[in-house]
C-alpha cells in the first residue's frame, strides 16, 4: 500500500513538472521541505511541502507543488486538495533573484501562507472556485509598501483571476486538479470585497487589475 501511495505521489509530480516546462525553465533550486507538519505546522496531503519555480522571459511563477498530492492516510482525497496556487512577478526587480532571496518576497509569503491555509480549513480549492469563483484572503507579509497595508497592516488577495496564457486546470493521472493565481488588491480593493455579501466587489476588482495592465500578476507596481 504505501509502494502504491509513493507511485502515485511520484507521477503526479511529473505531471505537475511537465505542466510547468510548457511555459517556462523550471529552476532546480527550488525548496522542497520535509516535515513542517512534525513541528506543528499545516500537514499538507504527502507531508512534503514543495515548491516550484517557473522562469520566463519577462517574469517568474513560483506555484505550490505537493497541494495535489494524493493523500496517503486519506485514499478518498486522490487529489489532495484538488489544486495548486501560485503567483507570477515580472517585476525587474525580482524575476532574477534566486531561490533563497525570492522566498522572501511579499509575492511567495503570500503563497504560502494561503497555501497552508488552505490545507488548515481542509477546502478544495476546485471547489472553492466551482462555489464562489474569485475568492479572497488576508496575510501578513513583510516588507510590503504601506500604501498596500489595510488597517490592521495585513494585505488582501485576490484568489483565481484568470491568466491569458496559463489554463485554469492541470491533468494528474488521478484526475483534473485547478490551478489559480494569487493577486493583490489595494486596501480600498479589500475593504469593498468585506463589505460586500453579493461577492460583486471581487468581480470589480478583477476587472480593475485588467484595466490597469497587470492582470493576475503580483504587481505592487499597480496603481
Amino acid at each position: 500500500m504505501a509502494g502504491h501511495a509513493g507511485q502515485a505521489r511520484t507521477a503526479a509530480a511529473a505531471a505537475r513538472r511537465a505542466f510547468w516546462r510548457h511555459f517556462g525553465l523550471i529552476d532546480d533550486d527550488a525548496a522542497t521541505e520535509v516535515g513542517p507538519a512534525f513541528a506543528g505546522g499545516p500537514r499538507w496531503p504527502s507531508i512534503r511541502h514543495g515548491w516550484v519555480i517557473i522562469r520566463r522571459p519577462g517574469s517568474v511563477i513560483v506555484a505550490s507543488d505537493g497541494l495535489s498530492d494524493p493523500d496517503a492516510e486519506r485514499p478518498e482525497y486522490r487529489t489532495g486538495h484538488d489544486g495548486e496556487l501560485f503567483v507570477e512577478i515580472a517585476d525587474r526587480n525580482s524575476i532574477d533573484l534566486p531561490a533563497a532571496v525570492l522566498a522572501a518576497t511579499p509575492a511567495v509569503q503570500a503563497l504560502r501562507q494561503v497555501a497552508d491555509a488552505m490545507v488548515e480549513q481542509d477546502r478544495s480549492i476546485a471547489d472553492r472556485h466551482r462555489r464562489w469563483g474569485l475568492h479572497t484572503m488576508s496575510v501578513t507579509v513583510s516588507a510590503l509598501p504601506q500604501r498596500w497595508q489595510g488597517p490592521d497592516g495585513t494585505l488582501g488577495v485576490l484568489i483565481g483571476k484568470r491568466s491569458p496564457e496559463l489554463p485554469i486546470e492541470l491533468e494528474l493521472p488521478a484526475g483534473t486538479v485547478r490551478i489559480a493565481a494569487l493577486t493583490p488588491m489595494t486596501p480600498a480593493e479589500t475593504a469593498a470585497v468585506l463589505l460586500d455579501w453579493e461577492g460583486r466587489a471581487r468581480g470589480a476588482a478583477a476587472a480593475a487589475m485588467d484595466r490597469s495592465g497587470s492582470g493576475h500578476l503580483f504587481d505592487l507596481e499597480r496603481r
